[in-house]
């Protein structure tokens, strides 16, 4: 997910893959950084490790929402995002 933000946003960075998870490490820090629980902190992100989209046809139907593809919800947000402040990352 990470990464396909990043191309929508044209940031040529490279990737670091590591063949472990810094969450243990890094999650108490954005805790403390957001001033939150790492309780919550550290399951939020070790759900990054899975896909979250849901794959169910159903799921219009069951939500009553429109679906849209993840490029499409990461443009749309990109786009709210630089509406209120330019991306220092662009």
């Amino acid at each position: 997910m990470i990464e396909r933000i990043r191309d929508l946003m044209m940031v040529a960075r490279p990737a670091l893959h590591l063949p472990f998870s810094l969450t243990p490490i890094a999650a108490p820090v954005a805790a403390a950084i957001a001033g939150e629980d790492v309780g919550l902190i550290q399951p939020l992100m070790e759900s990054l490790d899975s896909t979250l989209l849901p794959r169910d046809e159903r799921a219009q139907e069951l939500f009553d929402v429109p679906l849209h593809g993840f490029d499409a919800a990461v443009e749309r947000a990109l786009r709210e995002w630089e509406a209120v402040e330019a991306l220092a990352a662009r």
